[in-house]
């Protein structure tokens, strides 16, 4: 995407921008993979997620950057 804050006469100014979904892979306790978990888009991977069985408290970010602590809920199939 497009980087609306590129300074071309900055040497560290990039024109585009990399956006990519925030992902974590899930495993058992046993160390059995069980598949990937997609983040909503205002969810933050800093300050770490805190994972529990069926849901993850996170940071998320509103649309004026207002950071709210946040209880999500891990949907499974069959939930």
């Amino acid at each position: 995407m497009d980087n609306p804050d590129h300074d071309p006469d900055e040497p560290g100014s990039f024109a585009v921008t990399w956006e990519e979904d925030t992902r974590y892979d899930v495993f058992e306790p046993d160390g059995t993979y069980l598949g990937v978990v997609v983040a909503p888009h205002e969810f933050t991977s800093f300050p770490v997620p805190v994972f529990g069985r069926d849901h993850v408290w996170a940071v998320s970010v509103d649309e004026q950057r207002v950071e709210r602590v946040v209880r999500y809920r891990i949907l499974t199939e069959g939930s």
